[in-house]
């Protein structure tokens, strides 16, 4: 390094010293994606560069000799740096230019779950006995999968709930979701979207025959929950988190 002019000089080998370690990361992430993507049956036939990063010619020079071993073309937008604020624009514009989103995360709800012994170990951290019945707390109870495909605006993934407890008047709906596409468990580094409570009709308690349809939607800068509360037909939408 030389400083000169009240300028600080660095050689070409020092900054790609530098950035190597950036585009190696890079990389990395989209050969991760590209080989989850194929696991699910969906081959990617071109890549495009954008956001301010990839203004470097390094960086994009340096995908495009990674991704010539996966025989994928790398193209590179004229203002590759303009190309999400230009895209965030076009979709407050123009909400529907977008038809299908891929799933970044698994999400689900938080449930408690019967005690299976093929499912469950019987020394697990997460087993309560209750009225004398064993039964697992904080079961990670997945609607929709990491890296799956689903259409935009669309409530996908409808399930059926039932309160564990006669008693109960209301119930607490807890949100998660997880990088991971099978968790068993909410504490398997699953984190917290979002959540609500449903309340049963006062002139009834919750019965085994008390049913809860919960869905789930995704496209929008937010996710949205449906809850239908089946004996009264009430329905309840709520936003969770930011889009993720």
């Amino acid at each position: 390094m030389t400083f000169d002019s009240g300028r600080l000089w660095f050689q070409f080998e020092v900054i790609k010293q530098m950035f190597n370690e950036a585009l190696d990361t890079t990389v990395h992430f989209m050969n991760t994606v590209i080989g989850d993507l194929k696991l699910h049956g969906t081959n990617i036939d071109t890549i495009a560069l954008v956001g301010g990063f990839t203004m470097s010619s390094f960086m994009t020079e340096g995908i495009r000799e990674k991704m010539l071993e996966r025989k994928i073309p790398v193209i590179r937008p004229e203002q590759p740096g303009l190309a999400v604020l230009k895209g965030a624009v076009l979709f407050g514009r123009n909400e529907h230019i977008f038809v299908k989103r891929v799933m970044r995360y698994t999400y689900g709800l938080c449930i408690m779950d019967r005690f299976d012994k093929q499912k469950h170990k019987k020394d697990c951290k997460h087993v309560v006995e209750k009225n004398g019945e064993k039964w697992v707390k904080n079961v990670f109870h997945k609607h929709v999968t990491k890296d799956q495909s689903v259409t935009r605006d669309a409530w996908i993934a409808e399930t059926e709930y039932k309160p564990d407890n006669p008693d109960q008047t209301k119930v607490n709906l807890v949100f998660f979701a997880s990088d991971k596409t099978d968790p068993v468990f909410v504490t398997d580094g699953c984190f917290c979207i979002g959540q609500f409570e449903i309340e049963f009709p006062k002139s009834k308690k919750a019965s085994s025959s008390q049913v809860i349809k919960v869905a789930l939607k995704f496209g929008d800068t937010e996710i949205e929950a449906r809850c239908l509360v089946q004996s009264t037909g009430e329905t309840v939408i709520q936003k969770l988190v930011a889009a993720l």
